[in-house]
């Protein structure tokens, strides 16, 4: 599957989630499932496909 689809969807689920209850992210949503739907995939199958972006700390003396 075309990372570059997955990547949309995650981030209009991420535009959807951010913002649940205006126009916009119910829009984002909908974009999403409906990319999902046409590309056969899961939310499991999306999701497993998140990059982890862990924050390091590093402690300065």
């Amino acid at each position: 599957m075309s990372e570059k689809i997955i990547k949309k969807i995650q981030n209009l689920l991420e535009l959807a989630y951010d913002a649940p209850n205006d126009e916009e992210g119910q829009t984002a949503l909908l974009m999403a499932q409906k990319l999902m739907v046409k590309h056969n995939l899961s939310l499991k199958e999306v999701s497993a496909k998140q990059k982890n972006e862990n924050i390091d700390e590093t402690v300065g003396t």
